[in-house]
Parts: C-alpha cells; sequence; structure tokens
C-alpha cells in the first residue's frame, strides 16, 4: 500500500528538525510518507526489513520484544515528537522486536536511503541525528549499570526518578508520571 505524503505541519514539534527552516522541513517531508494506526496495531514485526526511520506525530508506540516463554520485554516508549528506529541509518537490515501502537497514533516514515540524502543535503540534521543517539546510548548504558550494580529497590528507586525526569508533568513541587 502506497503512503500518502504528509503535510509539512506534520513535521512541527520534533526536536530533532528544530533547527531546520520551513523549505529544509518541506524538502523532508516530501521524501516522506505517512499513516495511522488504530490502538493496538502494529506497525512492524520481528524479521520485517529495518530500512525505515519513524516520526511519531501523534499518539504513543511501544517497541518490544517477546521471549519464547512469551514473556515480554518493553525495550522503549515513545510519544509525539520523538524518532523510533533511527538504527535503520547504522545499517540494521532485519528487525528483531515489534512496534505497537499503544493509542491511536500517527506515524511519518522515511526509508533509511532517503533520509541519507536528506541528511547529506542538511548537515545539521546529521549533527542533531548523532546527538539523538548518543543520547539514547548514555540512557542504556546507564540502565545496565543499575541492572549490574544496584539492588532491586534501588533500581526501582532509579527507574521511577528516571521516568519521572523524562515523562513526568509538573505538580506544584513535585512530579507526576502516568
Amino acid at each position: 500500500m502506497k503512503l500518502t505524503t504528509p503535510p509539512v505541519w506534520h513535521l512541527e514539534n520534533f526536536d530533532l528538525l528544530e533547527p531546520l527552516s520551513s523549505s529544509e522541513k518541506e524538502f523532508l517531508g516530501d521524501q516522506m510518507s505517512h499513516k495511522s494506526y488504530q490502538k493496538g496495531d502494529a506497525i512492524y514485526f520481528p524479521g520485517d526489513t529495518s530500512q525505515t526511520v519513524y516520526f511519531l506525530k501523534e499518539g504513543k508506540v511501544k517497541i518490544s520484544s517477546t521471549s519464547s516463554e512469551g514473556k515480554e520485554m518493553i525495550l522503549g516508549s515513545f510519544r509525539p515528537g520523538e524518532v523510533f528506529r533511527e538504527l535503520a541509518m547504522a545499517g540494521q537490515t532485519e528487525r528483531d522486536h515489534i512496534a505497537e501502537a499503544i493509542d491511536n497514533a500517527t506515524v511519518c516514515a522515511i526509508t533509511a536511503p532517503d533520509f541519507e540524502n536528506v541528511l547529506a543535503q542538511i548537515p545539521k540534521l546529521n549533527l542533531r541525528l548523532t546527538k539523538l543517539i548518543g543520547l539514547r546510548l548514555r540512557k542504556i548504558e546507564s540502565r545496565l549499570q543499575s541492572l549490574v550494580f544496584k539492588n532491586a529497590p534501588e533500581r526501582i528507586k532509579h527507574f521511577i526518578k528516571d521516568m519521572a525526569l523524562e515523562y513526568g508533568r509538573d505538580v506544584g513541587t513535585e512530579k507526576e508520571v502516568r
């Protein structure tokens, strides 16, 4: 199924795209397609080819993996304005997890070769993407250190603190996480 090209306003409110001019966003948008998903729909499955980078415009998406015993491990969750599967740019050819809409979602997509072309045309976007990947790597390292060096109560505290900082909303002097 051919997806439709998103209007330029679909690319507003993405931190990654903040420094881009309107014409640069329009150039990027011309290379993209967008699609809506209902809550519970899979965006992709394990084994699918990994040639697409996704920009989440609306809704929420989770990335998870399931063991042979049926246990699910959530690898990440994404909110509007976030990019996921940027590792398609690093040459990963096959997905090893599932992406699922956990709310109704609108997703803009671009193939890795088309995104490489955009990055060549807009160097400041390349730098922003590199910083995003570095930030995600630091988060993974922090979680790994927590698993190795902290006991269960400390890991729970660390997890709650991270979620509050990343997803919390200010309520007076406290943070609320749903």
